[in-house]
């Protein structure tokens, strides 16, 4: 009986050994030198970062996990999360909604009723080296390197995989499990969408060049085993025996996920890992961010790549790329319709200034790092932002002399960029003898120079154009000795309702005396593109008709925003009954054609032989067609009171107009040449953009 509990002892402290020595011998392991300011923030949480050092200090083969802990906690303070019980009782609100509703409308309106109901003031922001736990980060460090060995993965650095593979966090969202959040919700989510797409993937991939091509046989049998369950072994086995699905078709998936896009708060926290994995509402960073976290679980290099703002419109935006093997960033985004590598350029009137990557480290050469004491613009405050520009563009270098000196204590410059409203800094470079020099640049936009103190952008020198056809820069000094008229027909751009300009090309505007135009008589046909504005045409019919019609051009069924009759000498409104021969689309009447709103539209359902009319009460004559096609409502409006600045170091009135119907133009005199001039509407609207005056027409930028 002594014997056998001896024995039990015995074996009792063999197995408690390791832990005795483990808590009360001294620590022999050699830690990094520049952990030591990532073990002082930590306080007495160091002791977790410790361990993962310890973890993987005992075996040779861990020597580059190792290397990838230290990489992590050398960046650690880079990196926090926002801890607020508001913010938590409100996404579970948020995560119940998601799992009930589908419908776009109502979950806004519930997602608005929700977010409301919480005072995120009371967020703090707790730095990742207190809290992250010693397990946590090894489990990530393990998951991380499993998925390296994925083929669409291998051939990465390893400073390209500790930046965009290895990170345990995307943002700023609490630090959870994510890869079994993810696991559980959105990859077999995935999975089972691409394997619904499998007919249209498959022949996209046929007709394109793909950065992986694979064989289809097995296609089916291999998704379909993932559209459960999703197990990273599992995947990881098969993809090295049978590449059976190509990084471009799960690209394809992360960028259609059920949900819709949405405008978000911009004070709005990060969701966290579970909300990012089954959302249904997201703005393009949320979007963008659940891409990159699936893509690290599955082995994919994607990134989150940024503009802090447009160049040529209002908004920032954030997407994703997949790096291929040359290290060329394929763009895609939440719903984009495009091939993989085009997603910035799906909107003609979005120009980026400037690109910038997220990655987990601090990058020296970001102005975060730089800036020591000296206040630098929101948009550009994160250090862990590389500019990848020249990654997008062929971009130009720009030096540019500083009329004036800079604030007290400020060493850097600005390339600031409009916003339809205010001037928002892009891009920085370093002043030195009322100089600076901005590296890599977009070009076709225009940017002041500028600098900025106490949250104010301050100019700095005369707007500059960066144009693409010469890469030449030109200064915008408004030459006020040398004046000229300009003739203006809109406030801001209509590039991405171009498209629409040819749609009336074949058009006609017919009269006839019966209401079923046996013998239509034609006085204007459409032969020129239309432009985002009215146009308008002088016509001679022989003769008073009581019937008019716009027959629409074949394989066309509306695009028609508004029709203004006037009889000869007169600008008066000819009024009638509208009437058509094909039933319209739902809230597109023919009576939108006529009902002076440029804002509404008249379509017909079916393309082939549709018109829509007017019936006056008597015969009258028609002596001038006023037409626009479908458009925005940033045309020159009857009644609306504009106002035109040109730009000398602050915006300056050129006078105030009221738009009319005569004209639809608005015509000013003795406006300065070579200005930057922005036109404003005062009555209704908020879209503006700045233009200048070429040739005589209006060149927006």
């Amino acid at each position: 009986m002594k014997k056998s509990i001896n024995k039990n002892y015995k074996i009792l402290f063999l197995l408690l050994l390791p832990v005795l020595l483990f808590f009360f011998l001294p620590d022999f392991t050699s830690y990094p030198k520049s952990l030591e300011p990532i073990f002082e923030q930590a306080g007495s949480n160091q002791s977790e970062l410790k361990k993962v050092i310890k973890h993987y200090s005992h075996r040779a083969s861990d020597s580059l996990k190792l290397k990838a802990a230290i990489f992590l906690i050398e960046n650690m303070d880079a990196h926090h999360s926002y801890v607020s019980d508001q913010w938590e009782e409100c996404q579970v609100k948020l995560d119940s909604l998601f799992k009930k509703e589908s419908d776009y409308s109502k979950l806004k309106a519930k997602f608005d009723t929700i977010y409301r109901k919480y005072d995120l003031s009371e967020a703090r922001i707790v730095p990742d080296s207190r809290i992250i736990e010693a397990k946590f980060l090894i489990r990530t460090i393990d998951e991380a390197f499993k998925a390296w060995q994925s083929p669409y993965a291998r051939h990465l650095s390893f400073d390209d995989f500790c930046e965009y593979m290895l990170p345990y966090r995307v943002a700023d969202e609490p630090l959870v499990n994510w890869q079994k959040e993810f696991d559980d919700n959105l990859i077999p989510d995935l999975f089972k969408r691409i394997r619904e797409t499998k007919a249209n993937a498959i022949a996209q991939a046929r007709a394109v060049t793909i950065p992986y091509q694979v064989p289809e046989p097995s296609y089916d049998t291999w998704i379909t085993q993932f559209a459960g369950h999703f197990d990273l072994k599992v995947f990881l086995a098969e993809k090295l025996k049978n590449d059976s699905i190509q990084a471009r078709l799960i690209c394809d998936g992360l960028k259609t996920p059920p949900g819709t896009m949405t405008f978000m708060p911009a004070e709005m926290p990060s969701y966290s890992a579970h909300i990012l994995s089954v959302m249904r509402l997201g703005s393009c960073k949320h979007y963008a961010q659940q891409a990159v976290l699936a893509a690290r679980r599955l082995g994919l290099p994607v990134v989150l790549d940024i503009t802090p703002q447009w160049a040529t419109r209002s908004f920032s935006h954030e997407w994703n790329a997949l790096l291929d093997k040359n290290h060329k960033p394929l763009s895609f985004g939440f719903g984009d319709y495009v091939a993989l590598g085009k997603h910035i350029e799906i909107v003609a009137d979005r120009i980026a200034p400037k690109v910038y990557r997220f990655t987990f480290s601090k990058q020296p050469s970001s102005l975060a790092q730089m800036h020591g004491k000296e206040e630098i613009p929101p948009k550009l405050t994160n250090p862990c932002m590389k500019d990848v520009t020249d990654d997008y563009y062929q971009t130009i270098d720009v030096p540019v002399t500083l009329f004036a000196a800079p604030p007290s204590g400020n060493k850097f410059a600005y390339l600031s960029v409009f916003d339809n409203k205010d001037w928002i800094p892009a891009a920085w470079g370093s002043v030195k003898n009322s100089t600076a020099v901005f590296k890599g640049l977009n070009t076709n936009i225009a940017c002041l120079p500028s600098y900025y103190k106490n949250g104010t952008v301050i100019p700095a020198a005369y707007p500059i154009l960066l144009r693409s056809d010469k890469k030449t820069i030109s200064v915008l000094k408004p030459n006020l000795k040398n004046r000229e008229t300009v003739v203006l027909n809109r406030k801001y751009q209509a590039r991405v309702s171009a498209w629409l300009g040819p749609s009336m090309i074949g058009g006609r505007f017919q009269v006839a005396n019966d209401s079923n135009f046996t013998h239509p008589v034609d006085i204007h046909v459409i032969k020129d593109t239309a432009e985002a504005y009215f146009q308008i045409v002088k016509v001679n019919p022989k003769g008073k008709y009581k019937y008019f019609r716009y027959m629409l051009p074949n394989n066309a069924n509306g695009g028609l925003s508004e029709i203004e009759l006037c009889p000869p000498g007169s600008f008066t409104k000819l009024i009638g009954r509208a009437f058509g021969n094909n039933h319209p689309v739902d809230g597109k009447k023919y009576a939108n054609a006529f009902d002076g709103d440029v804002l509404t539209q008249y379509q017909a359902k079916e393309a082939e032989g549709s018109w829509v009319g007017l019936a006056f009460d008597k015969p009258e004559r028609i002596g001038r067609i006023a037409y626009q096609r479908r458009n925005d409502g940033n045309c020159i409006c009857n009644g609306e009171l504009y106002e035109l600045f040109y730009w000398d170091n602050k915006w300056i009135s050129l006078g105030q107009q009221t738009g009319s119907n005569e004209t639809y133009r608005l015509t000013y005199h003795n406006v300065p040449t070579n200005a930057l001039l922005l036109l404003r509407d005062l009555t209704k609207g908020a879209e503006e953009r700045i233009f200048t005056y070429e040739n005589g027409k209006q060149v927006w930028w």
